[in-house]
């Protein structure tokens, strides 16, 4: 059954006070993934892709020799070991990693058809293609892996493109559309999949001027989520208290970042004065990270937490932001990256750059203000000119791909606080 929610308020939201920042930065240890050494030969170029909770690293191997330059390996790196994965034999780029283990990759067998795989430690290599044909593989597009294993995907051609979910029980790709009215739409797709099972659906109507965004209940009920003018893009996320978050069109150039809950409904969380704003992602205790600009160029975005106890905070001034952009080599900021921010449970916060003449990624907290993830090498004892952050977990470790001086290529490093 449907179960109605009262519609979305409009709130104009003031900013608490912003606290001193901390000086000097957060200090870690620095743990380089070895080369890996397989049958085939040694394996020392990677490239970075998941970190998950229990320390675990997922990434691409590939080896600098000519013999190896056509292969590439699957590595799982953990308490300083790096192992290969076992993928059949096929030649697999990683997409994602969950707290259990499970790795999701893309892979092409011999008849050249695109596949999801997955692995885990110790098992082998499950392509994912029961339940679909060979013209639907071709138009799979992978969206998300649940916390149990779940790999969400569309599949379609653009314009037609239906929600599928494979879960292990079923062993088969299988359409999510439970013949309820909010599926009768252009498209559909999963975004997200909670601990609970709940999937977060969005349906696009004809010519995409309309979405509508619901909550599909693991027990197969739905719950509406009421967003402003119908129109929902950028980033969504569901938490396991099915709190949604995202952005909703406010004219034909900017938005504004909403938060919904199932007790509060729906409010738009835009810091007043500001021109654009989004929500682009959400902690287990109901923080969301909140990026906004004044700037009729949308450059320079500045961050803030919301909480509904709370309200929003902001998290660095202009200048600040600019200060470390200079120390990056940066001539001209923008923000940090819309394609890389991440917040854990104690809302630290992991972000690329996005600048001009410069590059990396830093950490920032409250506690210890913005820290570098090149100057954590450089202060001990690394020649690197650039450090690009992939992930940070709850327990503050952060995933990062750097340039090593010294063997003139990337290398990747787990970084782990030191207090």
């Amino acid at each position: 059954m449907t179960q109605p929610w009262r519609a979305l308020t409009l709130v104009v939201l003031t900013v608490a006070a912003l606290p001193a920042l901390a000086d000097g930065g957060k200090s870690y240890t620095i743990d380089v993934v070895p080369d890996l050494e397989t049958s085939r030969g040694v394996f020392d170029r990677f490239t970075a892709v998941d970190l998950n909770n229990r320390g675990v690293v997922v990434g691409d191997a590939r080896g600098s020799v000519i013999e190896l330059e056509d292969q590439n390996a699957l590595f799982f790196y953990r308490n300083g070991r790096v192992t290969e994965l076992d993928t059949a034999g096929f030649r697999v780029r990683p997409l994602a990693l969950n707290n259990k283990g499970i790795v999701v990759g893309r892979t092409r067998v011999l008849d050249d058809i695109p596949r999801l795989l997955r692995v885990s430690r110790g098992r082998k290599a499950l392509l994912l293609d029961a339940g679909l044909s060979d013209a639907e593989l071709r138009q799979l597009r992978f969206w998300g892996l649940g916390p149990n294993g779940e790999v969400l995907a569309s599949v379609g051609p653009l314009g037609e493109m239906r929600a599928h979910i494979y879960r292990s029980r079923q062993s088969r790709w299988e359409p999510i559309d439970t013949g309820a009215a909010e599926f009768d739409a252009a498209q559909t797709f999963a975004e997200a999949i909670n601990r609970r099972g709940d999937l977060l659906i969005v349906t696009a109507h004809e010519n995409f001027d309309s979405e509508t965004v619901f909550i599909l209940l693991a027990d197969g009920s739905i719950q509406t989520v009421a967003t402003p003018s119908g129109g929902v893009f950028h980033v969504h996320q569901l938490s396991d208290s099915r709190i949604v978050v995202g952005s909703s069109s406010h004219d034909e150039l900017t938005s504004r970042a909403f938060y919904w809950d199932p007790v509060g409904g729906g409010r738009t969380i835009h810091p007043e004065g500001y021109l654009d704003s989004f929500a682009s992602s959400i902690n287990r205790d109901g923080t969301t990270l909140v990026a906004a600009t004044r700037d009729p160029d949308f450059d320079l975005y500045l961050y803030f937490y919301y909480h509904p106890a709370e309200g929003l905070t902001q998290l660095w001034t202009r200048e600040e932001f600019r200060r470390l952009a200079r120390r990056a080599g940066c001539r001209k900021p923008k923000r940090a990256s819309t394609g890389g921010v991440f917040m854990n449970q104690e809302r630290e916060i992991l972000a690329g750059l996005e600048c001009t003449g410069g590059s990396g990624s830093f950490h920032f907290s409250r506690e210890t203000g913005f820290t570098l993830m090149r100057d954590v090498f450089v202060d001990a004892g690394f020649k690197s000119r650039v450090a690009f952050g992939y992930g940070i977990n709850d327990r503050g470790q952060i995933l990062v791909r750097y340039y090593d001086d010294a063997r003139d290529r990337f290398v990747v490093a787990l970084l782990t606080p030191a207090d």
